[in-house]
C-alpha cells in the first residue's frame, strides 16, 4: 500500500466518507502522529505503542522500530490482538488499526 492508500483507508476506517460524489483529501495520519492520535482516541479502543532501539552485534550504528499492539475493549482474552511493526509511531498505529477486525490478528 502507498502512504496515500494507507491514509485513505484509515480515514474511511474512521467514518470518512466522500462528499456529493467527491472525494475529499485525508489527514496525514502515516506521517503525523497528531493525525494518528485521532485513531489512539477511538472509544474503546486500546493501543499500546513501543519505541525500540535495535543494534546488530558488533556495529556502532543503532536505529529505532516502533511497535504498535491494538485490540478493542474485552477482545484481549480471545486472542484478537494486532501488533505491527514501522519505522514511525504514525505508520505503526495505522498499520494496526487496518489490522483490526481481520478474521485471523
Amino acid at each position: 500500500m502507498t502512504d496515500e492508500e494507507i491514509n485513505i483507508s484509515v480515514a474511511r476506517k474512521l467514518g470518512w466518507k466522500e462528499c456529493d460524489g467527491h472525494e475529499l483529501w485525508p489527514k496525514n495520519y502515516c506521517h503525523s502522529i497528531e493525525a494518528a492520535w485521532e485513531v489512539v482516541e477511538q472509544p474503546g479502543l486500546f493501543v499500546e505503542v513501543n519505541k525500540k532501539l535495535n543494534r546488530k552485534f558488533g556495529e556502532e550504528k543503532i536505529w529505532t522500530t516502533y511497535y504498535c499492539t491494538l485490540w478493542k475493549d474485552g477482545e484481549f482474552d480471545d486472542g484478537k490482538v494486532y501488533s505491527v511493526e514501522a519505522d514511525t509511531a504514525p505508520m505503526a498505529i495505522c498499520l494496526a488499526f487496518l489490522k483490526l477486525d481481520e478474521k485471523e490478528p
